[in-house]
This record gives C-alpha cells, sequence and structure tokens, in this order.
C-alpha cells in the first residue's frame, strides 16, 4: 500500500485514521469467467464510490459502482475486460489516497498494457473531431476539445499488435466529412511514445501503405513494414498537400460524388485529375506549409537520432532508386556520409557536424561535397534570363549539361516517422 500512497498527497493527516479501503482477497473462479474483489469501506458513510483499477496504472478503469453499505462483494465479467490484472487497486471516491491493492489469485494469464494515447487532430486545428483507437480488435473513443487536441487511455494483451488512430469532423459549410487516419505501428512504437497527430500527412501515409499492401490494411508490424518500403515519398506529400487544399482553402473542396476526405484520397484517379486542374503554385504553397508545420511534420528529437541511415532517393514512380548515401551520426555530434555520383560512379566519404534544430537535422560538412553533376535545362542553373537567353541563342546543347556542385550543408527533415521506413525531406 504504501508503494501506492504519495506523502505530499495525504491531507488531511486525521483520513489516515477515520477513513480506510480493506481489500481481503482477489480471485478468478475456476472457470475463468469473473474477477472477484471482496473488502470494506471503514470511515465511510453510505453510497460511497469505488473503483476496481491495475495497481501497475492506475489511470486504467476496470469497475466502478457505488458501495451502499461497508463491505463490498465485487464481481466482473472476465469477457468485458480487455485483460485481467495482475493486482488490484480499489479506490474510494476516486481520491488515490483512500486505496488498498492485492494480487490476483487463481488466474490462468494475467497482464497486459496500457498507454494514454494524446496528441491533435489537425490540419489546422480540427475542434470537437471524434476521435477513436482500434487496438487487438477493440476500439476506444474519445471527442477532441476546441483545440483539437484529444487524450485516451488504451489497452491491450500484446505489444505487438497495430494501432490505428481515426478522427472525424464535419465541415460546417458543405456537410462533407473530414476524416483522418493515423496507423501508427506496433503498440511497443505507443509505450516508447505516446504523443501522435492525426493528420493530413498521417493520413496521405495511411492511404499509400494500403495501395503498397494490394488495398488491404495491414494486420501485423511485418506486412506495415514491407508496405512502408513501397510507398513513393514524393506522391505522399503531394497528397497531404491536395488535402490541405480541400481542408483549409475555402477556394477548394471535394469534389462531386465524394462525402469524405478518405473516400476521395482512395481514388487515384480521382486525385490526379484534382492535381491535373490545380495551380501546380497552389499545390507547392500547400507543401511548404506542411513542411513548415511541427505539428504535422514527425519531426527530431536529440533522443530518437539514429546512429545509422539509409537514405534511399525518390525514383520516377515504376522505377527503382539509384542513387542514395548511408549516414551514420555520432552521440558526439559528428558524422559522416556515405554515397557516390550515380551517373559516373563518383565516391563520396564526406565527415560532418550535426544538430537538431527545430525538429530538423542539420549537417554542416568539414570540407563541401565537390561534385560533377548532368542536367537537361538551363533553367535548373541559373535564374538569370540573360544567361538563358545567350545559351539558347548559342544553339544550346543536344545532350545534358555537365555543371559542379559544392554542397555546404544538407537539412532533413522528417515528414513520416514509419514502422521501417522514415519520409525524409532533404
Amino acid at each position: 500500500m504504501a508503494a501506492l500512497l504519495s506523502a505530499a498527497a495525504i491531507s488531511p493527516a486525521s483520513w489516515a485514521g477515520t477513513q480506510s479501503v480493506e481489500i481481503d482477497n482477489v480471485s478468478v473462479n475456476n472457470k475463468q469467467t469473473w474477477l472477484k474483489v471482496k473488502g470494506e469501506l471503514k470511515g465511510f458513510g453510505k453510497n460511497t464510490s469505488l473503483t476496481l483499477r491495475d495497481a501497475d496504472n492506475l489511470d486504467v478503469i476496470f469497475h466502478s459502482e457505488i458501495v451502499k453499505n461497508k463491505r463490498f462483494n465485487t464481481k466482473v465479467q472476465i469477457d468485458d475486460l480487455i485483460y485481467v490484472p495482475c493486482k488490484i487497486a480499489a479506490v474510494a471516491n476516486n481520491n488515490t489516497t483512500l486505496i488498498d491493492s492485492a494480487d490476483v489469485t487463481d488466474v490462468s494469464a494475467c497482464g497486459g498494457y496500457s498507454a494514454t494515447l494524446s496528441g491533435l487532430v489537425t490540419d489546422e486545428p480540427i475542434p470537437y473531431a471524434s476521435v477513436s483507437v482500434t487496438v487487438n480488435g477493440n476500439t476506444f473513443t474519445t471527442t477532441a476539445d476546441e483545440n483539437g487536441a484529444y487524450s485516451l487511455t488504451i489497452l491491450t494483451t500484446t505489444h505487438e499488435t497495430l494501432v490505428k488512430i481515426e478522427s472525424s469532423a464535419f465541415d460546417a459549410q458543405t456537410g462533407d466529412e473530414i476524416n483522418f487516419v493515423n496507423l501508427l505501428g506496433s503498440f511497443e512504437k505507443v509505450l516508447e511514445d505516446d504523443s501522435h497527430n492525426v493528420t493530413n500527412v498521417t493520413t496521405a501515409s495511411y492511404v499509400l501503405t494500403l495501395a503498397a499492401n494490394g488495398f488491404q490494411e495491414p494486420t501485423n508490424i511485418t506486412e506495415l513494414q514491407q508496405a512502408e518500403t513501397a510507398v513513393d515519398a514524393s506522391q505522399l506529400i503531394e497528397l497531404a498537400a491536395v488535402i490541405k487544399l480541400i481542408v483549409d482553402d475555402a477556394n477548394y473542396q471535394l469534389p462531386d460524388g465524394y462525402n469524405s476526405i478518405i473516400e476521395f484520397v482512395s481514388s487515384q484517379n480521382a486525385v490526379e485529375s484534382f492535381i491535373e486542374n490545380t495551380p501546380e503554385a497552389d499545390l507547392i504553397a500547400a507543401q511548404n506549409a506542411i513542411l513548415a508545420d511541427s505539428d504535422l511534420v514527425a519531426g527530431f528529437d536529440e533522443s530518437d537520432i539514429p546512429s545509422f541511415y539509409y537514405a534511399i532517393d525518390t525514383a520516377e514512380p515504376g522505377y527503382l532508386s539509384r542513387s542514395g548515401s548511408a549516414l551514420k551520426f555520432d552521440a558526439t555530434g559528428t558524422g559522416s556520409k556515405l554515397s557516390f555520383t550515380s551517373w559516373n560512379g563518383q565516391a563520396i566519404n564526406a565527415g560532418y557536424s550535426w544538430q537538431v534544430a527545430n525538429g530538423r537535422i542539420e549537417t554542416t560538412y568539414t570540407t563541401p561535397i565537390e561534385q560533377e553533376l548532368l542536367t537537361y535545362n538551363i533553367e535548373s542553373l541559373t535564374g538569370d534570363q540573360a544567361e538563358i537567353d545567350a545559351f539558347y541563342a548559342g544553339g544550346g546543347v543536344d545532350d545534358q549539361i555537365v555543371f559542379y556542385q559544392s554542397t555546404l550543408s544538407q537539412n532533413y527533415t522528417r515528414v513520416v516517422d514509419g514502422a521501417l521506413v522514415d519520409v525524409i525531406n532533404v
């Protein structure tokens, strides 16, 4: 009992002598159908509130009732529980200074996992959205507040099961459903970090992950990781920008025939038609707004910088990437990049210093990386119209243009914190 009490919380001192909760025993019947808790409330009047909680996590409540007499003999049907706790805490009047705990006896298996998820429903914050979390076939629900913030305790019997957060709100003007999804990964990931937003980015990632998995939702972490490897990073950020325009910009709305965000973005043809009819400047502006919004991109903390990253460049849809880098991050704030220039095989082995600023990894090379590169367009090399005109006046070139580039630094913004594959904007 003493381990569950906070000395600062025991006030007034007279409570300890006049009111107490005492559990006689906690057991499970032979058929493993009922959890039984017997005990006594001492020093209380009639109609005292009693809650049974997981003694290892008092936020998890298994049962609540009003006890009319001093004695209580509570039976909870096991089928109604997500898991059977190994130790029960009985709390009077929701006051955790009035508490007793005891081990559960005669149970064939006990224990589970719990976490209190919290975060934002946001594209820009969406107030009062309904939020549901599905884990291991069980669904937990709550409602976000006026700022789009939610908090919800979830339970499961295994940390390997996948966790999916869904949110729903309705556009006051059109009546269209603004529904977002975040397929987090395993419950183990939630135990490591319990703060997760539900956004246009996570929704785009979810839709593309399903498409990569044969339009079926992954059922385990292996399927999810495999599907993530097939998600195109450029397509993801473009799809997130499409969602942002529809939700935030009064000049855009769901096309006719679609009543929800998920329904629309799940149709590749509909999305492609929308992009074709949207000014490129609007899409780019929406993408830049996403990358600059720390509530929409996953970002980095000092504590979760990987010691090693394989950074694979995005290829054109339908093609394999032919370039990438191996990035090493040392705890001392130094690191190194191993790569090559894909067209001529020029080796790159560059050291750098790094730091995390505003959730972004900023690297500065000890010696600038000098590369010989190719391009088809003079416009990619200069914005000086006189130089561009002179180039074409001289006949241009029939083949690619060779140019030289010095790279002094590179910054990495994590857009999606995946189960296996992160999406990074460089």
